[in-house]
């Protein structure tokens, strides 16, 4: 006897939205994060090879965790999304 359980909405669209809202959701997280580190691309100079190598590794390090948070969005009940709603 929960407050919540007379608010039980089972429609397909609103579940379609709420799958596509996770994208947004991870966009609006990883957008700040690449901005930055393109700011400090133009912030440290080619003249500091260290400085640059850790930004690479920065830059690869921040793609992969995007790429596996958009991958797990997409995926994480199994291969066929359509399972979410």
């Amino acid at each position: 006897m929960n407050a919540m359980d007379d608010f039980t909405i089972t429609s397909v669209s609103l579940d379609k939205i709420r799958f596509a809202t996770n994208y947004f959701f991870d966009t609006g997280i990883y957008f700040p994060k690449f901005s930055i580190i393109a700011f400090y691309y133009n912030l440290i100079p080619p003249t500091h090879p260290q400085m640059r190598i850790a930004l690479y590794i920065l830059t690869f390090i921040t793609g992969a965790f995007a790429l596996v948070t958009f991958f797990g969005d997409t995926f994480w009940c199994g291969p066929d999304p359509s399972v979410n709603w």
